[in-house]
């Protein structure tokens, strides 16, 4: 019994002593089990502080680098990258590592602490610590690339746990010495006119029938599209109804990469669904006025001869009288596609998402969509304009110390075979230039007359005169009488319309002081001759021209040259001349109205009653063959026309006005560039105008190769009905409106064939070239330091980690 007892006891106290060890053992792995838990908590939550610190590095060295990134422009002291790059490295060494960075926690540039967790981050740039690295980012700044590797350093702890990251990334800005909106075929831009300017037009794209792009294209505004291209009167399939039916718009890549379209999520697709005015489909009040305003000028004109007038505003319509049937152009750039609403869905357009696009191209077109991260800046052009002016307005040496010959004040000047070549100022005269160059820098003003300030011919607005002016016109009366007063010649010529048409009488007038002494001379006629000879009123421009060729020794061959830098000013207030016309005439009764300011402005866009001297005027007209070589860069306050030319060679061309192309071949020769930026309209190959002639005045099968870019702080538009264009360079402005068939146009059958075949080519194909901005870079860096000044843009782009360790 006692036995037993006893060893009851002691297996009692085996089981305790078991027990307590498994307990202590237990409680061991618990404690150690909390431990290790606490440790990789611990570890965790300082890994997750580091990352804390790199992020809060990135923003902090993004925000501060954004604050540093100057808006676009132009530079004129050149000296705007080496100031950028020192702000660039000013933000690399804030944020650099401290030199004891082991003890010195708190002198880290981004460091957070809170309760018992911190981290510190710093970026490894400091010459000392790691000079090969500073030597590799200061070589690629030196390169104007800010956007760099860095290598971020990043401690995070927590309760006495460290974790440290080394984090491998790129940061900084793109950097652009050209105008990014060279980077597209197609794109707009904003306005630069304030909103309650009458002219201001919303943001748009606009793109009617079988057109094709080749390339990237970008828009911030509202995009409207068709199956249908406008081409007045034209195709007897269809009657009166300008809008041909064709097919959707083709839009796809270059070097078989999708086209990207870049577009803002928050603007609409418009497609064109109807075209016809009626009760419900009311034409815009802005639309409506104005064309009240030109019937009514109409009305007050009577049967003033239509050639004198020159209402090519009224031809745009597409009709000599006013449209009532058909939605024309000028409504369609005057929609307001803002203000559309549903109820809207059943006049003229209807309204889509602008992710819909995809299902209003043709089935050919290859798109990635993307959203547009920002508004296209406009090109600072009357920035460049007026410091072309001031720079080459520092040139004294006159042009007449050139010549042999004596200028007077307010002459036009031929220069007829003259190869001239250095620094010349030519102030209130024009220049005619036949078959001769001029080379270097040049500063060339009219303000006095109404004559182009440079052409190359007395230009077609005269001639036209001559030739309808009159049914029976003696010739040698004419010439015979240019050394008398040319101004009442013009008035008794002119008759009863003198005052209506003063402008035009002015025009020529000062064309002619400046001609009658070469032209008398180059014919031998005197004075007091007489050369009687009855010609047709049709026929006159003709015959001048044919006894001034037979004295010229003019080749088709020979090209007229102008090379280097230009400033060129026409300063003739002919909205001011306008104005007191239709006052006159009680068209108007006051001229600061939108309205009227609309058709003031629409008519002096349009050449309307008062022919305009132009800035630069290239046209063989009377004289000269239309071969011209364009070179270098030109600052031009004024309109530029060129017409019935061929025009070949580099050329930067910053116009302040207008800008209209007809008849003319840019760059076909060689691969070179001719780029255009315009604060006015720019019109290539206008084929949407009506005349008896439309035809042969427009008509080309075999495609017209333009290589050249045009950009427009107002709109541009092209055709490509009658027209056959292929524009290589691209196009953009704050109106982009693109037209065009696809097919061809028999002329004897009077119709469009194939013009619904995605197969057929187009009429119209604008193909961007990625080598453009590489003219508009060449000339910058030629005129360097002399009156053409840089251009910088700077795009912060996201930083981005390339690797963790």
């Amino acid at each position: 019994m006692k036995s037993q007892t006893g060893n009851t006891l002691l297996f009692a106290i085996m089981v305790l002593m078991l027990g307590s060890v498994i307990a202590l053992t237990l409680i061991g792995m618990s404690i150690n089990g909390t431990a290790r838990n606490e440790h990789r908590e611990n570890y965790n939550q300082a890994k997750k502080n580091a990352e804390s610190g790199i992020e809060h590095l990135i923003a902090s060295m993004e925000k501060d680098l954004e604050s540093k990134i100057p808006s676009p422009g132009i530079d004129t002291n050149h000296n705007k990258t080496a100031s950028f790059r020192n702000d660039f490295m000013d933000i690399l060494s804030t944020y650099s590592c401290p030199p004891n960075e082991e003890k010195d926690y708190e002198k880290y540039y981004i460091h957070n602490k809170d309760g018992s967790t911190w981290y510190a981050t710093c970026v490894q740039y400091d010459e000392k610590e790691n000079k090969e690295y500073k030597n590799k980012i200061d070589q690629l700044l030196n390169k104007n690339d800010f956007y760099v590797p860095i290598t971020i350093k990043s401690r995070g702890f927590a309760d006495g746990e460290e974790k440290v990251i080394i984090a491998e990334a790129k940061f900084g800005v793109t950097y652009k010495n050209y105008p990014s909106i060279l980077d597209f075929a197609v794109a707009t831009h904003p306005s630069t006119l304030p909103k309650e300017d009458p002219n201001y037009k919303s943001e748009s794209l606009i793109l009617n029938g079988g057109i094709q792009i080749k390339g990237n294209v970008y828009t911030n505004g509202n995009i409207a599209v068709a199956n249908r291209a406008y081409a007045p009167k034209i195709d007897a399939d269809e009657g009166g109804n300008p809008w041909k039916s064709t097919i959707y718009p083709e839009i796809k890549g270059i070097n078989n990469e999708p086209a990207q379209i870049y577009m803002n999520p928050d603007k609409s697709l418009f497609n064109l669904k109807k075209w016809e005015i009626s009760s419900s489909c009311k034409r815009s009040e802005e639309a409506k006025n104005l064309i009240n305003g030109l019937k009514k000028l109409m009305d007050k004109l009577g049967d003033t001869p239509k050639s004198l007038i020159n209402l090519v505003s009224v031809i745009a319509f597409g009709y000599y009288t006013v449209p009532d049937k058909y939605f024309t152009y000028y409504d369609l750039q005057h929609y307001k596609f803002d203000e559309h609403t549903s109820q809207n869905d059943q006049c003229f357009y209807k309204k889509y998402s602008i992710k819909d696009i995809d299902s209003f191209l043709t089935e050919k077109s290859d798109i990635n969509i993307k959203t547009a991260p920002k508004e296209l800046t406009p090109v600072p052009i009357t920035g460049y304009i007026n410091h072309g002016k001031t720079e080459l307005g520092k040139i004294n040496n006159s042009l007449k110390n050139a010549l042999t010959e004596k200028i007077n004040a307010y002459e036009t000047k031929v220069l007829y075979k003259k190869n001239i070549q250095g620094s010349y100022k030519f102030n209130n005269g024009n220049i005619v230039l036949l078959n001769s160059s001029l080379k270097g820098q040049y500063y060339i003003t009219t303000e006095v007359n109404n004559a182009d300030s440079v052409n190359t011919s007395v230009t077609v607005s005269v001639l036209e005169i001559l030739d309808n002016v009159a049914p029976q016109l003696k010739l040698g009366t004419f010439l015979g009488s240019l050394g008398d007063d040319v101004q009442q010649l013009l008035k008794n010529l002119l008759g009863g319309v003198h005052n209506l048409l003063k402008g035009l009488v002015d025009l020529v007038s000062n064309i002619l002081k400046g001609l009658f002494d070469f032209l008398g001379n180059l014919l031998g006629i005197k004075k007091d001759d007489e050369i009687q000879m009855d010609v047709p009123g049709d026929m006159v421009s003709e015959e001048i021209s044919d006894k001034v060729s037979d004295k010229l020794d003019i080749d088709e061959n020979d090209w007229n040259t102008m090379d280097g830098e230009f400033y060129i000013k026409n300063n003739i207030e002919r909205k001011k001349l306008l104005i007191q016309l239709l006052k006159g005439i009680g068209v108007i009764s006051k001229s600061d109205n939108p309205d009227a300011t609309r058709l003031l402005d629409f008519l002096i866009n349009n050449e309307g009653l008062i022919p305009k001297g132009r800035a630069l005027n290239l046209d063989p007209g009377l004289l000269g063959n239309g071969n011209f070589t364009l070179k270098g860069v030109y600052f031009i306050d004024g309109d530029v026309k060129i017409n019935n030319s061929n025009i070949k060679g580099d050329a930067i061309l910053f116009v302040n006005g207008d800008v209209n192309i007809q008849h003319t071949k840019l760059n076909t020769a060689n691969n070179n560039k001719l780029i255009i930026f315009a604060t006015g309209d720019i019109i290539y190959q206008f084929s949407s105008q009506l005349s008896t002639d439309l035809k042969d005045k427009y008509l080309n099968e075999t495609p017209l190769v333009v290589n050249a870019f045009l950009y427009s702080d107002k709109k541009i538009e092209l055709h490509g009905t009658i027209s056959n264009i292929h524009l290589k360079g691209g196009v953009a402005a704050n109106q982009v409106i693109l037209s065009g068939v696809r097919g061809s146009f028999n002329k004897h059958r009077n119709k469009f064939e194939n013009k619904d075949n995605a197969n057929s080519p187009s009429r119209l194909i604008i193909e961007h070239d990625p080598a453009v901005w590489e003219t508009f870079v060449e000339l910058t860096k030629k005129y360097d330091n002399s009156s053409m000044p840089g251009y910088y843009e700077f795009f912060m782009e996201p930083t981005t980690i390339t690797s963790r360790k």
